[in-house]
Protein backbone atom coordinates (compact mmCIF):
# COMPACT_ATOMS: atom_id res chain seq x y z
CA UNK A 1 0.00 0.00 0.00
CA UNK A 2 1.58 3.01 -1.17
CA UNK A 3 1.29 5.68 1.85
CA UNK A 4 0.26 9.16 1.69
CA UNK A 5 3.49 11.45 0.61
CA UNK A 6 2.29 14.52 2.71
CA UNK A 7 2.61 12.00 5.88
CA UNK A 8 6.12 10.77 4.59
CA UNK A 9 7.37 14.55 4.74
CA UNK A 10 7.90 16.46 7.90
CA UNK A 11 6.35 19.14 8.94
CA UNK A 12 10.25 20.98 9.81
CA UNK A 13 10.90 20.53 5.84
CA UNK A 14 7.77 21.56 4.90
CA UNK A 15 7.88 25.02 6.44
CA UNK A 16 12.00 24.88 5.10
CA UNK A 17 10.83 24.18 2.01
CA UNK A 18 8.00 27.37 2.19
CA UNK A 19 10.38 29.99 3.96
CA UNK A 20 12.85 28.90 0.86
CA UNK A 21 10.29 29.83 -1.45
CA UNK A 22 9.72 32.86 0.23
CA UNK A 23 12.90 34.47 -0.18
CA UNK A 24 13.15 33.04 -3.54
CA UNK A 25 10.57 34.68 -4.67
CA UNK A 26 11.03 38.45 -2.38
CA UNK A 27 14.95 37.91 -4.51
CA UNK A 28 12.88 37.53 -8.04
CA UNK A 29 10.56 40.22 -7.33
CA UNK A 30 13.30 42.89 -6.56
CA UNK A 31 15.40 41.27 -9.76
CA UNK A 32 12.54 40.72 -12.47
CA UNK A 33 12.01 43.51 -15.36
CA UNK A 34 9.30 46.45 -14.43
CA UNK A 35 6.49 46.39 -16.79
CA UNK A 36 5.21 49.67 -17.84
CA UNK A 37 1.72 49.43 -16.03
CA UNK A 38 4.28 49.00 -13.25
CA UNK A 39 5.54 52.18 -13.71
CA UNK A 40 2.11 53.55 -14.52
CA UNK A 41 0.49 52.66 -11.49
CA UNK A 42 3.44 54.38 -9.51
CA UNK A 43 3.62 57.30 -12.00
CA UNK A 44 -0.97 58.06 -10.72
CA UNK A 45 0.70 57.75 -7.25
CA UNK A 46 3.20 60.54 -7.67
CA UNK A 47 1.07 62.56 -9.60
CA UNK A 48 -1.32 62.06 -6.45
CA UNK A 49 1.79 63.09 -4.44
CA UNK A 50 1.76 66.25 -6.08
CA UNK A 51 -1.42 67.32 -5.64
CA UNK A 52 -3.69 66.44 -8.95
CA UNK A 53 -6.99 64.66 -8.48
CA UNK A 54 -7.44 61.23 -9.77
CA UNK A 55 -10.38 61.28 -11.99
CA UNK A 56 -10.06 65.08 -12.25
CA UNK A 57 -6.77 65.80 -13.39
CA UNK A 58 -5.65 62.76 -14.60
CA UNK A 59 -7.52 59.81 -16.06
CA UNK A 60 -6.58 56.52 -14.42
CA UNK A 61 -9.49 53.83 -14.80
CA UNK A 62 -8.43 51.93 -11.27
CA UNK A 63 -9.33 52.63 -7.99
CA UNK A 64 -6.86 54.69 -5.61
CA UNK A 65 -6.29 52.09 -3.22
CA UNK A 66 -3.13 51.08 -4.18
CA UNK A 67 -1.68 54.75 -4.92
CA UNK A 68 -3.16 56.16 -1.64
CA UNK A 69 -0.76 53.25 0.03
CA UNK A 70 2.08 53.90 -2.05
CA UNK A 71 1.46 57.79 -0.85
CA UNK A 72 3.60 58.03 2.15
CA UNK A 73 6.85 56.19 0.48
CA UNK A 74 7.37 59.13 -1.79
CA UNK A 75 8.19 61.46 1.34
CA UNK A 76 10.54 58.79 2.70
CA UNK A 77 12.60 57.31 -1.03
CA UNK A 78 13.64 59.19 -3.68
CA UNK A 79 12.96 58.57 -7.21
CA UNK A 80 14.53 55.28 -7.93
CA UNK A 81 14.47 54.16 -4.49
CA UNK A 82 10.64 54.50 -5.13
CA UNK A 83 10.42 51.74 -6.90
CA UNK A 84 12.11 49.44 -4.52
CA UNK A 85 9.83 50.61 -1.89
CA UNK A 86 6.85 49.80 -3.88
CA UNK A 87 7.94 46.24 -4.29
CA UNK A 88 8.59 45.78 -0.80
CA UNK A 89 5.29 47.30 0.29
CA UNK A 90 3.85 44.40 -2.31
CA UNK A 91 6.12 42.18 -0.75
CA UNK A 92 4.50 42.76 2.54
CA UNK A 93 0.98 42.44 1.40
CA UNK A 94 1.44 39.24 -0.55
CA UNK A 95 3.29 37.28 2.64
CA UNK A 96 0.09 38.54 4.48
CA UNK A 97 -2.06 36.87 1.60
CA UNK A 98 0.25 34.13 2.44
CA UNK A 99 -1.01 34.00 6.13
CA UNK A 100 -4.43 34.94 5.16
CA UNK A 101 -4.54 31.88 2.98
CA UNK A 102 -2.61 29.58 5.92
CA UNK A 103 -5.49 30.85 8.80
CA UNK A 104 -8.20 29.83 5.74
CA UNK A 105 -6.80 26.45 5.21
CA UNK A 106 -6.75 26.00 9.17
CA UNK A 107 -10.71 26.40 9.42
CA UNK A 108 -11.38 23.82 6.75
CA UNK A 109 -8.16 21.19 7.58
CA UNK A 110 -6.81 21.27 10.93
CA UNK A 111 -3.84 19.81 10.18
CA UNK A 112 -0.80 22.14 9.96
CA UNK A 113 0.90 20.02 7.33
CA UNK A 114 -1.92 20.72 4.75
CA UNK A 115 -2.00 24.71 5.48
CA UNK A 116 1.78 25.03 4.72
CA UNK A 117 1.14 22.91 1.48
CA UNK A 118 -2.01 24.96 0.47
CA UNK A 119 0.99 27.66 0.84
CA UNK A 120 3.39 26.28 -0.96
CA UNK A 121 1.12 24.88 -3.92
CA UNK A 122 -0.21 28.90 -4.28
CA UNK A 123 3.17 30.10 -4.27
CA UNK A 124 4.19 28.24 -7.50
CA UNK A 125 1.55 28.45 -8.86
CA UNK A 126 2.04 30.68 -12.27
CA UNK A 127 -0.87 33.05 -11.92
CA UNK A 128 0.42 33.95 -8.40
CA UNK A 129 3.75 34.31 -9.26
CA UNK A 130 3.39 36.18 -12.34
CA UNK A 131 0.44 38.58 -11.39
CA UNK A 132 0.58 39.40 -7.57
CA UNK A 133 3.89 39.98 -7.48
CA UNK A 134 4.03 43.24 -9.49
CA UNK A 135 2.90 46.72 -8.70
CA UNK A 136 -0.34 46.42 -9.60
CA UNK A 137 -4.20 47.78 -7.73
CA UNK A 138 -5.38 43.99 -8.06
CA UNK A 139 -2.90 42.88 -4.88
CA UNK A 140 -4.24 45.21 -2.14
CA UNK A 141 -7.82 44.11 -3.45
CA UNK A 142 -7.31 40.73 -3.04
CA UNK A 143 -5.47 40.95 0.38
CA UNK A 144 -8.73 42.53 1.77
CA UNK A 145 -10.75 39.90 -0.24
CA UNK A 146 -9.05 37.51 1.17
CA UNK A 147 -9.12 39.12 4.83
CA UNK A 148 -13.23 39.13 4.16
CA UNK A 149 -13.29 35.65 3.13
CA UNK A 150 -11.60 34.71 6.16
CA UNK A 151 -13.86 36.21 8.54
CA UNK A 152 -16.79 35.90 6.89
CA UNK A 153 -15.50 31.95 6.84
CA UNK A 154 -14.44 32.22 11.02
CA UNK A 155 -17.71 33.92 11.60
CA UNK A 156 -20.12 31.15 9.84
CA UNK A 157 -17.58 28.23 11.60
CA UNK A 158 -17.84 29.67 15.21
CA UNK A 159 -21.94 30.09 14.52
CA UNK A 160 -22.23 26.25 13.45
CA UNK A 161 -19.90 25.39 16.68
CA UNK A 162 -22.02 27.65 18.78
CA UNK A 163 -25.29 26.37 18.11
CA UNK A 164 -24.15 22.43 16.89
CA UNK A 165 -23.45 21.62 20.85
Amino acid sequence: MIENPIKIISNRKMEIALVLLVILVFINSINRYFDHDELEHIHAAWYMFQGDIIYMDFFQHHHPLLYVLLLPLFTIFDEINIIYAAIVLIFIMNCLMLFITYRISRIFSDDHKTAIMALIFLITSNHYYTSMLTIRPDVPYVLFGLAGTYFALKMIKDLKSKYLY
